[in-house]
């Protein structure tokens, strides 16, 4: 097997154009890195380990100049500018590059060269347990410099409403499992809970308002403290049975929750058809509610009602979100 040197390896990688390049740089250091194994040479196997994690950096700035010039079409294919047409060029998928990979690297390619050539000499001087700790820890620093930078400051619609309906953008990280993956990063951009939180939602809330907060069972905790946070007091729970769901660390996860809460009086309907606190109803496409949850606002609470990061237009409601 005839193996690139360290410092041609990393040449190659800082003078990369394209995807094909840099996936023939990140297939020789997966190359290199098993010889390493088995041939039990520690030092070589660190080496490999870098060239990897360098590559897939370089695979991140490389998507990330594309979405930043002539950008990525809806089905996430490259497009190449000819003139006045547009021609399709090779998609991530044809290089070998999935969608794990490549949300990945954009996270590595997220950290500032500075703190990320910081981070590979520290790892390099522990000599750590090869490629994972120093991947992990730079992943989730890119993950915070990526959220800075696709989140805008937020700016709150003006009046003032008697009943708000708000799904965050809850950092969830990406999740692979046997059957699907969900790259939560490139469906939309997440928010951090110090983001959410700082929401000015108290400042558009009548002095009597219901607030509904959409949240998972990650983030429970985090949303019963936002709401205390915006000066809302806690009353009661709806759940969401979504018929299917996935399973996890030995659970079936089908369920979502949408937490009411209120600021000065209740002026919820209190007579006739109640909202119930479970509701059966399939889910649709990602981050949709169910339907039947807009009837029951409509017919249960006070005008004039908003929904904040709404994914459409919904009758009886004003609505805003980066996604309309």
């Amino acid at each position: 097997m005839q193996l690139v040197k360290y410092d041609a390896a990393c040449k190659a990688i800082s003078e990369a154009k394209s995807v094909d390049e840099i996936k023939h740089v990140h297939n020789i250091s997966d190359a290199m890195r098993a010889y390493a194994k088995q041939a039990k040479n520690k030092q070589l196997e660190i080496d490999a380990a870098e060239i990897r994690i360098r590559a897939e950096r370089r695979l991140g700035e490389i998507i990330r100049d594309q979405k930043e010039t002539v950008g990525l079409n809806k089905g996430g294919n490259p497009k190449l500018l000819t003139g006045a047409r547009q021609e399709p060029v090779a998609t991530l998928a044809d290089a070998g590059i999935d969608k794990k990979l490549s949300s990945r690297a954009q996270k590595i390619a997220a950290v500032p060269q500075k703190e990320f050539d910081g981070m590979m000499k520290e790892w390099r001087e522990e000599v750590a347990q090869v490629g994972e700790r120093v991947t992990t820890n730079i992943i989730k620093r890119g993950e915070v410099e990526k959220t800075k930078r696709d989140i805008r400051p937020i700016k709150i619609p003006e009046g003032k409403y008697s009943t708000i309906v708000i799904d965050p953008p809850w950092p969830v990280e990406s999740m692979v499992l046997d059957k699907w993956e969900s790259p939560i990063d490139e469906k939309y951009p997440t928010m951090s809970i110090q983001q959410i939180t700082d929401m000015d939602i108290k400042g558009m809330a009548h002095d009597d308002c219901a607030l509904f907060m959409w949240t998972t069972h990650t983030y429970l905790k985090d949303a019963l403290n936002i709401i205390d946070a915006w000066g809302f007091k806690y009353h009661c729970c709806i759940t969401w049975d979504k018929v299917g769901g996935f399973s996890l660390c030995g659970f079936h996860r089908r369920t979502e929750f949408c937490i009411y809460s209120y600021k000065g009086k209740m002026n919820i309907n209190q007579s006739g058809e109640f909202i119930p606190t479970i509701i059966n109803e399939s889910k649709r496409k990602h981050s949709q509610k169910p339907k039947i949850f807009d009837e029951l606002m409509r017919t249960n609470t006070s005008k004039p009602r908003i929904e904040i990061f709404a994914r459409e237009k919904k009758e009886g409601f004003d609505t805003w979100g980066n996604q309309l």
